[in-house]
């Protein structure tokens, strides 16, 4: 299973480890966006959270997603990493 590596940089910096397949990809453009937009959340302890949201699709395998959430505001990117260290 693909994932961030255990010990987690800042979201914008994030490393993933152990995905071969997603590194081929990643390193041979074969992805395009599928999608953008931004998107309001309520988390029942952090609160409202705005974020920036993209949607990748693999070339090769359209039924896959993957989707990316930033912070679109210093607020939401402070509840954001205040979730991700629980």
């Amino acid at each position: 299973m693909c994932g961030p590596a255990p010990r987690r940089p800042p979201a914008r910096h994030q490393q993933w480890q152990g995905c071969e397949e997603f590194a081929r990809l990643w390193a041979e453009q074969d992805i395009k966006v599928n999608g953008r937009g931004h998107k309001v959340m309520r988390h029942p302890d952090a609160g409202v959270i705005s974020v920036h949201v993209e949607v990748l699709v693999p070339l090769q395998d359209p039924d896959q997603r993957l989707m990316i959430f930033r912070g679109a505001d210093d607020r939401s990117r402070s509840a954001l990493e205040r979730l991700s260290a629980q």
